[in-house]
């Protein structure tokens, strides 16, 4: 099993536990056939990325269910960060796009501070079509429906990922749960993978929104490669190593 699949595996086993016995956990890895040195050194590398602190016999985990958080709470963390990538993402806009916005609070506080024309902008986050609908200098906007997620306010179906096959897009701007310093962008909710994946197909560029803080952490599933995109824009104080890996990095 390659390591990225043993990690999502990990970290699904670790949500809603804060601790957990480390012989059990060797036991539960056997059971995918996942032998007890790869195990302890891929538990290391977590505890290396802030995700678990081992300890003798056991393992407490460190995980914040960030994709539980009220829309307004996610507004709250990293404001003055979200409000900097903002900024620079309205200068990527021109007038008259069509633009697809994603669920985040990173890419709401953006939706808030477009001051381009913009022809048509699509969601499926109920908060970022409002945000759009109070902007006047949005046209139209079109929200996708689906079943409602209520704490993060999004709406996913099956079929929703089909709209994108008969609307050619601009500009899609998303964000995520997770980057790493191989360029891998995670998000924690399936679904919404689904739809991105769709709406980056049907797109002339696409624009990953996400702070800083999102950088070297462990996502469950995969979305893209930050080398698949036109941009990512984050903060000036990401890590300078990652930043000469990669030539499409805006920093605010």
């Amino acid at each position: 099993m390659h390591k990225l699949k043993r990690k999502e595996l990990f970290i699904n086993e670790f949500k809603g536990k804060k601790f957990i016995i480390t012989k059990e956990f060797l036991e539960f890895a056997l059971t995918h056939n996942i032998n007890e040195a790869t195990t302890r050194r891929d538990l290391k590398e977590l505890e290396n990325e802030g995700v678990i602190t081992l300890s003798f016999g056991g393992i407490t985990v460190n995980l914040n269910d960030e994709s539980e958080l009220s829309t307004d709470n996610k507004l709250e963390i990293n404001k003055v960060k979200k409000e900097l990538i903002a900024k620079v993402a309205n200068d990527l806009l021109n007038d008259l796009d069509i633009i697809f916005c994603g669920a985040g609070s990173t890419v709401e506080i953006f939706v808030k501070h477009i001051t381009k024309k913009i022809r048509t902008l699509v969601t499926n986050s109920l908060a970022v079509f409002e945000a759009a609908r109070n902007n006047s200098h949005v046209i139209d906007v079109v929200l996708i429906g689906g079943l409602f997620r209520e704490k993060s306010k999004v709406f996913f179906s099956r079929t929703a990922a089909d709209y994108f096959n008969e609307c050619k897009l601009d500009k899609v701007f998303f964000s995520c749960f997770y980057f790493d310093n191989t360029g891998e962008v995670f998000d924690d909710f399936a679904p919404e993978v689904d739809l991105i994946s769709s709406a980056l197909k049907n797109t002339h560029e696409s624009i990953l929104l996400a702070d800083s803080s999102k950088y070297k952490s462990v996502g469950l599933n995969r979305m893209t490669n930050i080398n698949k995109i036109t941009k990512l824009v984050t903060n000036k104080d990401i890590d300078k190593e990652f930043l000469n890996k990669f030539n499409n990095v805006i920093v605010d």
